[in-house]
């Protein structure tokens, strides 16, 4: 039993009126229904606590209006102030919350949100996979490039042959899910389904290397691979316009789109220059520098509106950048990978045989 708020009478009333039930009802897009609202405490403050039936995002608090309302687990208890019940407004607004009996929205998100799990039967589910010359990442994405659990995140494993990232690929991922379909950002330059070049795994080993032939053959799903840089730049680029994107980590790589289509990617030549082992060498302050001399010279090189720099150590970026420059997060090294499977690359990947999926994974 829930405990109710003390008070006076006319407010007692008022919330046990908003104490209703309502029947739940779940539509086929996934619309959650409010299946009861009543009055409750929580950390001695006043509160509704609302019943959702729903799935995916536990633990997310929705106010009754103008607030996240987002699709609980089955059963999930989510609350919200009570003092003014269709009135209040948080600063991250985005969706209305609904009254009893009415439906649920997921809110538009900018920013990576982790679900518990995808319906494999309404939209195509992408597992993306982000191959560094440090670490190996991955996470399973939905359409619209949000992800559906917290990535699972291996070494990369040295030396770095073809069959050992892959032995590693398939550990990693094991128990992640299901998945339609695969994208993989690919550290050096990638022609179709084949490996041209690869500096910090090994080009030796890994030149003409088809790496979807082998991917798809392990998993029994299409694969697509793209080199990283540009993969994480399809992740964060808005439009319109020329925009240009930079990844810090063990290499450098750089990647240039107008109107948030991809052109290319560029081989700068810069590991040595602002890699992670010039990072370890120089120190943070004198590797700082050297950043914001190739910053200055990516904007010239491109003339692009707009520059994005990722990759795992731009979080160690602590120096002022150009007003057009914005630091981004490394996770959309893996929520750009869904983004090949727009009908903009097709032609791009006319070339790479189609593969049936089979079995699902375990």
């Amino acid at each position: 039993m829930v405990p109710l708020v003390p008070a006076g009478a006319r407010g007692a009333a008022r919330r046990r009126r908003s104490a209703r039930v309502a029947p739940v009802r779940v539509d086929r897009a996934g619309l959650a229904k409010i299946e009861s609202i009543e009055p409750a405490t929580c950390d001695g403050r006043p509160r509704y606590r609302a019943r959702v039936m729903g799935c995916a995002m536990r633990n997310v608090r929705v106010p009754a209006k103008g607030a996240p309302c987002s699709k609980p687990r089955t059963g999930t208890i989510i609350e919200f102030p009570y003092s003014h019940p269709r009135a209040t407004r948080y600063p991250c607004a985005r969706a209305r919350a609904p009254a009893v009996g009415s439906r649920c929205p997921r809110p538009a998100m900018t920013s990576a949100k982790t679900h518990e799990h995808a319906d494999m039967s309404e939209a195509p589910v992408t597992l993306t996979i982000d191959i560094g010359g440090t670490k190996l990442k991955a996470s399973r994405v939905d359409g619209n490039g949000q992800l559906l659990c917290a990535p699972v995140i291996a070494s990369t494993p040295r030396p770095s042959p073809p069959e050992c990232v892959l032995r590693a690929i398939r550990d990693m991922v094991a128990g992640i899910g299901d998945f339609h379909r695969i994208s993989v950002g690919f550290p050096g330059v990638v022609r179709g389904a084949r490996v041209v070049t690869a500096p910090n795994l090994g080009t030796p080993v890994w030149a003409e290397f088809d790496l979807v032939e082998a991917l798809s053959g392990a998993f029994g799903r299409p694969v697509r691979v793209l080199n990283d840089a540009a993969v994480q730049g399809l992740g964060v680029v808005r439009g319109p316009g020329l925009e240009a994107v930079v990844t810090l980590g063990t290499g450098v790589g750089c990647a240039v789109y107008r109107d948030r289509e991809w052109l290319l990617h560029l081989e700068l030549g810069l590991d040595s220059y602002v890699g992670n082992e010039a990072l370890n060498t120089l120190g943070l302050e004198a590797w700082s520098q050297r950043l914001l001399k190739t910053v200055t010279d990516v904007l010239r090189l491109t003339a692009c509106e707009r520059l994005y720099v990722g990759g795992g150590n731009a979080r160690k970026v602590s120096i002022e950048l150009p007003k057009n420059v914005e630091l981004v997060s490394n996770t959309a090294g893996l929520t750009g990978g869904v983004r090949l499977w727009e009908p903009a690359f097709d032609r791009h990947f006319a070339s790479v045989p189609a593969v049936e999926r089979t079995t699902p994974l375990v």
